[in-house]
């Protein structure tokens, strides 16, 4: 098994002050208007240095308002140079009314100068 050799633990909380004033278009050209009692948003992240080159994460998402939504998933970077990084990630979403989820998979390629 790997050991880390260092890591980090990321976590953020946002919410809104007050309710969120909508206003919805309905199929039938209807305007209904409404509220999303104080929106909120929670976002946990777990990384850790496997190498020098190489380091791994988790994390996890849950954000509520005008659609629940939970989402997690995992990250592996690889640094190529110093200068250039390549990195995969994979998530998962869920809708937590409908339960419908979406699975992705994102590669990145990043250059800095």
């Amino acid at each position: 098994s790997a050991t880390a050799k260092t890591g980090a633990l990321l976590v953020e909380y946002v919410t809104a002050a007050d309710d969120i004033d909508t206003v919805t278009a309905g199929e039938d050209d209807t305007v209904a208007e409404g509220a999303i009692s104080k929106a909120d948003a929670l976002n946990v992240e777990l990384t850790a240095t496997v190498t020098d080159d190489v380091s791994v994460g988790v994390k996890y998402e849950k954000a509520t308002g005008d659609a629940d939504v939970t989402r997690y998933g995992a990250v592996a970077l690889y640094a190529l140079t110093d200068n250039a990084t390549v990195m995969i990630e994979y998530l998962t979403d869920e809708v937590d009314e409908t339960k419908d989820t979406t699975d992705s998979v994102t590669a990145h390629i990043g250059v800095s100068f």
